[in-house]
């Protein structure tokens, strides 16, 4: 049986990410896009509209917009959750895997096995964050709430 082939594209990456990356010539099929490097965001939009996983790692809290970009638009959410913040988005399994340890990569790499093995799971989760995403956090429906939240506490 031939071997399944992906396409990985690894942006943000800090420069031991891009080191080890770069330094493995067999990894023919990644593209490493480092931090400092600017990527148009028609760019990244268009890569999380194609993808199939959408993988994003972090010790620092906060709700990554590129999480909530990529889920909406269809790309299974993995996603790390300092401070519990992104399980305020993602239930875990039901439509994303939530990363609880941003360091332990066999558990990391489990998660991306489970999506890729579950196509079920993925199309589920596929389907109720195109719908429920834009829904929550399109900028149109946000900026009228945020508007009015300000005015109250004037």
């Amino acid at each position: 049986a031939k071997a399944k082939c992906y396409e990985f594209v690894v942006f943000g990456a800090d420069e031991r990410a891009t080191t080890l990356l770069e330094d493995k010539p067999y990894l023919t099929d990644v593209v490493v896009y480092p931090r400092k490097q600017m990527i148009a965001n028609e760019t990244l939009l268009q890569w999380m509209c194609d993808s199939y996983l959408y993988v994003g790692n972090s010790l620092s809290d906060g709700m990554p917009n590129t999480l909530l970009e990529a889920a909406g638009l269809g790309a299974f959410p993995i996603q790390s959750n300092p401070g519990g913040v992104t399980a305020e988005v993602i239930e875990d399994g039901e439509n994303g895997l939530l990363i609880e340890n941003a360091e332990d990569i066999p558990s990391i790499q489990k998660k991306i096995i489970f999506a890729l093995e579950n196509p079920e799971v993925v199309l589920k989760a596929f389907q109720h964050n195109t719908t429920e995403f834009p829904k929550r956090f399109d900028r149109a429906v946000l900026a009228p709430k945020v508007k009015a939240l300000y005015e109250e506490i004037r």
